[in-house]
């Protein structure tokens, strides 16, 4: 009976999907939506098969007619359901793409983005997916990486796609009127791609293989498109990159590309791309100050789009671009608020002041409005009236960045946009227009810039006590020593494939473990870092863009901002005099000049300077500049270090005594005479550095061959203090295979890049090493170090060096900071006093030099880690006191009524 009942059923499921299949490929939609599925029950995983089937074919059914919330919702269905064979994840691959291009459609631009790169993972795994569905995601991942600025994942995207053709022989590639062959598409979007990286071999050396495919087959309706974008495209590079290229005249060039891609679209069939084509040609003929052409053209565009087309702000920006140009700013600004009417997304209608706009989840919208506000500024700098708008305009591209762009590093195509936004609002700050408050504009210039590394340190922190299996935990790690591997191999392949394993590791981990997801995805609040500081703390966070240094003096009240000029001489001296140290010289006059441009607030009523630098600043120890006394920083100040705000105080309690102490302090066996700190003293002053912490902690001490690479990962995890007394060695050129030597063996070298793979969770690393600190710039992600290395490992707090410190020196500071660390100090006032310690106590003047005491700095949370040690006893002697007042003033009143 139960067999009989399972053929029935399953011959109703099939029969259903033949009908839904029919229906679909003979476009009856509505017919196909009504059918009712309630009944539909899975009893077997054939069952599953075909009910995800039937699922998918009317999520694309309600695709086709435009609903796309209801799409995806059966869309969804298909991922719960579909079995977990070969077969069900061709299916659940399939609907997560189509799924991408419904969200697109509800304008989820970065969650659709995110949804083709589940359906890659997906297909990807299995022996025999569908290959037609799988390089069509990975040209669209190319393509939507090119849009988005990551041009290296787009090239990885498209690389791996392209192979992928090229080596399955049984592929047969599909060309039918309706779709372009895999090798037209790939090539289109190789010069979709190299045409906004601005690559001009490239994007011409696929250009003539796509002109070889047309000699070579007759191209269907949808390549000749694609070969009429790429002539675009081409116009479109000589426009933007007209400065940048040899060509005697680029917009003549542009000019030609774009005029034959005119003649080449169909215009009836791609009047999409028709429009966009002609608002090149608009473009160049504003280029080429030919105005009223320009103008012309461009309204026509307008006229033909429509106010739904989603490019309608850029056209409508063009059109007061070209008023802007020929000096009647009036005009200007009516287009342009038309433009932003467009852009805002709210469903009331925006105010005249822009007070009620609303962000869209267009990114690009970001860069129209900045750079629209920098072209009025630039040529109206006085007008008042336009002043006014254009304050407007940065803020409402900011809104749109942080509406856009929440989670991933900075590319430089974004960064412009972002370094764009701030820079405009400062600037109109100063003239007396906009008004965005200084909290809030640190609070959006933090969020953005340092949610990516405060996820990776709270996420590493939480995997510790979070529940998980240990294959799960030690992947990353795995990954990264193979990406170490394949950096030394120069294998850009394999290094952007092992990226690429590394970010679905980390969405993994987020969508599997939502706790730890839920716990990393917070705002940073100024409010909230000013109740933590006390009222001898300041912070000085300090934002460099282009020519300038924006300066933040942040203490328990206020948040004041001040921009310096970074000139050409202020360079030059900072430079020069970072030189000097590193040679063990000193200029004190010029430390003096420094200080006095770099911190132009009054510092006197502080005892703490906390400092946030950025550029150069990151090598530049502010406790060896000159006060106006003559003497060093350090002596009146303490001084620490943060990469972001949110590192500078993590809420640490201090504990009565601290029993999980690690010292790493290796044997090395050669010596190498022109370092300072060589193996032989190296290995000296390891030992009686943590022979002498050993006298102050419980310590549990690696040793020689026992400090070893394997028992650094296999116990710095447990560790409340890493004390690691070794060599490090730099690599300019790639700062990722910049390592801790544990031996003289290669093969005992901890790269940076694995220590991305660690999950620590100490309250303070000490690299008694040499040049921890210092730090490779990285124009997207900030600096690149060691001591960075083990903050986003999870570390609260380092101690790292900015130069090679020599050896007797190292020993006496860290003992010193110790010592202090045990009476209870903070970590930053801790290491003031041991330098403190050392100029004091330094007879030979040739010593003094910053050179030998300043090369230790602290980064992060300096809250003290340990209960100062007359805690207990203030316990004790605050009541006594308490009560001794308490009886005298009872005395004193007794005798008192009896007078």
């Amino acid at each position: 009976m139960a067999t009989f009942s399972f053929q029935k059923e399953e011959s109703k499921l099939d029969s259903i999907l033949q009908k839904f299949e029919h229906s679909f490929k003979n476009q009856q939609f509505k017919e196909l939506i009504s059918y009712p599925l309630d009944s539909l029950s899975l009893k077997n995983t054939n069952d599953s098969l075909l009910v995800s089937k039937i699922y998918h074919t009317k999520a694309n059914a309600f695709y086709n007619l435009e609903n796309y919330l209801k799409a995806v919702t059966y869309y969804n269905l298909v991922t719960k359901i579909a079995p977990n064979n070969s077969s069900g994840k061709n299916i659940l691959g399939t609907a997560l793409y189509d799924k991408a291009f419904a969200e697109y459609e509800l304008k989820e631009y970065v969650l659709s983005y995110k949804t083709v790169k589940k359906a890659e993972e997906v297909l990807s795994k299995i022996s025999n997916p569908n290959y037609d569905y799988l390089l069509s995601i990975y040209a669209d991942l190319g393509s939507e990486a090119s849009y988005l600025g990551f041009y290296e994942e787009a090239e990885f995207y498209l690389n791996k796609g392209y192979a992928i053709f090229k080596n399955k022989l049984n592929f047969k590639d599909i060309i039918n009127p309706n779709q372009a062959s895999k090798k037209v598409l790939f090539q289109y979007k190789y010069i979709y791609l190299y045409h906004l990286k601005g690559d001009e071999k490239k994007m011409l050396h696929h250009f003539k293989n796509l002109e070889k495919l047309k000699k070579a087959i007759p191209f269907n309706t949808t390549e000749k498109l694609m070969y009429a974008a790429s002539l675009n495209c081409i116009g479109d590079f000589y426009l933007n990159f007209r400065e940048n290229v040899s060509d005697t005249n680029p917009l003549q060039k542009g000019n030609y590309y774009i005029n034959l891609a005119l003649k080449n679209i169909d215009k009836k069939e791609y009047f999409d791309n028709y429009l966009q084509f002609e608002f090149n040609k608009a473009k160049q003929l504003r280029y080429s100050k030919k105005y009223a052409e320009a103008l012309k053209l461009n309204q026509k565009i307008i006229n033909l789009s429509g106010e739904k087309d989603s490019r309608f702000p850029f056209f409508i920006a063009q059109k007061g671009l070209i008023f802007l140009d020929q000096g009647n700013p009036q005009k200007a600004l009516i287009e342009f608020n038309k433009m932003v009417a467009f852009i805002h997304s709210d469903s009331l209608k925006l105010a005249t002041n822009y007070q009620n706009f609303g962000p869209s989840t267009v990114l690009n919208h970001t860069g129209l409005l900045a750079e629209i506000a920098d072209e009025i500024l630039e040529k109206y700098p006085k007008d008042t009236l336009v002043l006014k708008n254009v304050a407007q305009f940065y803020k409402m591209g900011l809104l749109q960045l942080q509406n856009c762009y929440k989670e991933a590093n900075f590319n430089t195509k974004i960064k412009n946009y972002y370094h764009k936004t701030i820079e405009g609002i400062i600037k109109t700050k100063k003239l007396g227009f906009g008004n965005l408050e200084n909290k809030k504009l640190i609070n959006a210039i933090e969020n953005l810039e340092n949610r990516f590394s405060w996820k990776e340190f709270l996420q590493n922190r939480k995997l510790l006590t979070s529940s998980i299996p240990d294959a799960v935990f030690y992947k990353e790690a795995y990954l990264r020593t193979q990406l170490v591997a394949a950096r030394k191999d120069h294998d850009k392949n394999l290094i952007a494939e092992l990226n690429n394993k590394i970010e679905k590791h980390l969405s993994f981990l987020e969508e599997e473990y939502p706790s730890i997801s839920n716990y990393i995805y917070k705002d940073f609040k100024v409010e909230d870092l000013q109740k933590q500081l006390k009222n001898n703390a300041t912070v000085f966070r300090f934002k460099r863009i282009g020519n300038n240094f924006h300066v933040f003096k942040i203490d328990k009240k206020s948040v004041t901002l001040k921009s310096i000029s970074y000139s050409k001489e202020l360079k030059n001296n900072i430079y020069t005099y970072i030189k000097l140290l590193k040679n063990s010289t000193e200029n004190k006059q010029l430390a003096k000049s420094i200080l006095g441009e770099i911190l132009p607030f009054n510092i006197q009523n502080y005892e703490h300077l906390i400092i946030i630098p950025d550029d150069i600043l990151h090598h530049l120890p502010f406790e060896t500049l000159v006060t106006k006394d003559d003497t060093y920083l350090v002596e009146s100040k303490t001084i620490s270090y943060a990469s972001y705000l949110v590192f500078v105080n993590s809420q640490n309690t201090a504990k009565k005594q601290f029993d999980k102490i690690q010292v790493f302090s290796p044997t090395y066996t050669s010596v190498k005479k022109e370092s300072l700190r060589n193996e032989k003293e190296t290995l000296e002053g390891a030992l009686k550095e943590a022979e002498f912490i050993s006298t102050i902690f419980d310590v549990t001490h690696f040793s020689g061959q026992k400090a070893s690479k394997q028992n650094f990962m296999q116990n710095a995890f447990k560790a409340d203090i890493i004390h690691l007394a070794s060599h490090a060695k730099i690599n300019h050129k790639t700062p990722e295979l910049s390592y801790f030597s544990f031996s003289n063996d290669d093969s005992a070298n901890m790269y940076l890049e694995e220590l991305y793979g660690l999950k620590l969770n100490a309250n303070l690393a000490v690299l008694s090493a040499c040049n921890t600190g210092t730090a490779k710039l990285n124009e997207n992600i900030g600096a690149v170090s060691l001591q960075r290395a083990f903050r986003l490992a999870g570390v609260n707090a380092t101690i790292s060096s900015l130069w090679e410190v020599p050896d007797v020196t190292t020993k006496e500071i860290m003992i010193s900071f110790y010592k202090n660390l045990k009476l209870g100090m903070t970590k930053a006032k801790a290491l003031q006093k041991a330098k403190q310690e050392y100029l004091a106590n330094t007879n030979d003047v040739a010593l003094l030099a910053p050179y030998y005491w300043a090369g230790f700095v602290v980064s992060g949370d300096t809250s003290a880690i340990i209960e100062p040690q007359n805690h207990s006893l203030f316990k004790v002697i605050v009541p006594a006191i308490s009560i001794i007042l308490i009886f005298g003033i009872w005395l004193f009143f007794k005798k008192f009524q009896q007078r």
